[in-house]
């Protein structure tokens, strides 16, 4: 949801009253390990932290029902920035990018879940995006508890 966080709450405000008991919505959003960044200029974005969307979903009537990390988008954005690291350091004739860009993928599809925790193990903030896959419903009388068992980025 790339709006900023008063017009995200009106939205779901909106929406969530056309939902019937039990109706479930999934839920996938790009996510920061902290807080909220905004970008501006010609690609403007808003990205939030797992807790920043819990909240507002809070606000806005819903429950988090589950939470789960997008592993494919986060190897996918791992690759791009190990390239780009890569790029920044390697002067550009010895660069040998397809060789590189081979190598990097291949060390993370074979060296997956284990590549994964690599910059948690080493306290690298890294990457810079991930994704998360939310499971929401609206709250009502009988289930006004916010999830608990949040899995937060470390």
């Amino acid at each position: 949801m790339y709006l900023n966080e008063c017009d995200v709450v009106e939205l779901l405000r909106r929406v969530t009253p056309l939902l019937s008991q039990g109706d479930m919505v999934p839920c996938r959003e790009s996510t920061v390990r902290n807080g909220t960044h905004s970008r501006q200029g010609s690609y403007q974005a808003v990205y939030r932290s797992v807790q920043d969307y819990s909240s507002v979903f809070e606000r806005s009537g819903l429950e988090v029902i589950q939470v789960e990390t997008n592993h494919p988008y986060i190897l996918l954005k791992l690759g791009c920035e190990a390239i780009d690291k890569w790029k920044a350091v390697v002067p550009s004739n010895v660069q040998v990018l397809p060789l590189v860009g081979r190598l990097v993928y291949s060390g993370l599809r074979n060296g997956f879940p284990w590549i994964a925790r690599l910059p948690v193990a080493f306290v690298v903030r890294f990457p810079k995006l991930t994704k998360y896959h939310f499971l929401l419903r609206a709250r009502t009388p009988t289930n006004t508890s916010i999830h608990n068992g949040l899995e937060v980025p470390a």
